[in-house]
């Protein structure tokens, strides 16, 4: 009787586990007509997106200006002019 019992017990187990692999497939099945409609992307969105990516970009275009500023700035102010030239000239005095 014992080996009856077991024998039923592992076929019941076996059908109910085939059973409720049988259920799950079905649920999680999609039907091709019934997807759900995604939310239209917003122009808010859009701009979002877009400047998150070029964030990076933007921030070394600015960086790269300020130093060519920089270095325009520094070559105007150091570099020598014409009158002050000829003043050391004139100041010269030639013995002959």
């Amino acid at each position: 009787m014992t080996n009856d019992r077991l024998q039923n017990l592992a076929r019941f187990t076996l059908i109910y586990f085939i059973s409720t692999q049988i259920i799950m497939a079905t649920q999680n099945t999609k039907r091709i007509g019934n997807q759900t409609k995604e939310k239209p992307v917003s122009t808010m969105d859009t701009l979002h997106d877009t400047w998150r990516v070029m964030k990076p970009f933007v921030h070394f275009s600015v960086k790269a200006m300020k130093l060519l500023t920089h270095a325009l700035v520094y070559i105007v102010k150091h570099v020598p002019k014409p009158e002050e030239h000829e003043k050391a000239k004139r100041n010269k005095v030639i013995k002959i």
